[in-house]
């Protein structure tokens, strides 16, 4: 793990993942996801019918799982309570469970887990779900966010936190870019 010193004295200094194994695992297990779903296209092909598209599920595990990496790295850079990370983190975990399971099962089973078209109840009440989880990742990142932007995480490491709030900014455009794709329902 990367030492960065809170100041220039010495003093002990936030690390990059500290505290955040089970994020760390979360992401990992996107990719590991990943992984079974490269495999099963290099085997079988992406396509499943009706609707679903293993690739799909392969490119968005992997990213989420990297998303989820990247987050852990930063988080202690936050500033933030033990109990409010912890609370981020929980919460953040528990949602990419779902949306791991929702997009890698549904494509299996040949549907789309964001657009279904000839579904059942239960195709479109994950596709519900996933959007409400969707919102509520982008939500609690916005939160996240917002800590880099206080006073108490600047003064703690100065240089890191203003790298972080530019990732910020960009982080928010990707997710309005998300967001304006989902409500064009295509990629």
């Amino acid at each position: 793990m990367l030492n960065i010193q809170a100041d220039g004295r010495g003093k002990p200094g936030i690390r990059f993942f500290e505290g955040e194994k089970w994020l760390v695992a979360s992401g990992l297990l996107g990719l590991l996801l990943a992984g079974i779903c490269a495999v099963w296209v290099m085997l079988y092909g992406g396509k499943v019918a009706p609707e679903g598209d293993v690739s799909k599920a392969f490119s968005f595990n992997a990213a989420l799982g990297v998303f989820l990496m990247s987050t852990a790295a930063i988080v202690p850079f936050s500033a933030m309570s033990a109990k409010g990370r912890a609370f981020f983190r929980w919460s953040y975990i528990m949602l990419a469970l779902y949306a791991y399971v929702a997009e890698t099962v549904q494509n299996f089973r040949g549907m789309n887990p964001r657009f279904v078209n000839d579904g059942t109840a239960f195709d479109r009440g994950v596709s519900g779900i996933f959007t409400f989880v969707a919102l509520l990742l982008v939500l609690f990142y916005c939160m996240l966010a917002f800590q880099y932007f206080r006073k108490k995480a600047y003064t703690l490491n100065p240089d890191m936190v203003l790298s972080i709030r530019y990732a910020m900014f960009a982080v928010m455009i990707s997710f309005a870019a998300g967001i304006w794709i989902s409500f064009n329902q295509g990629r």
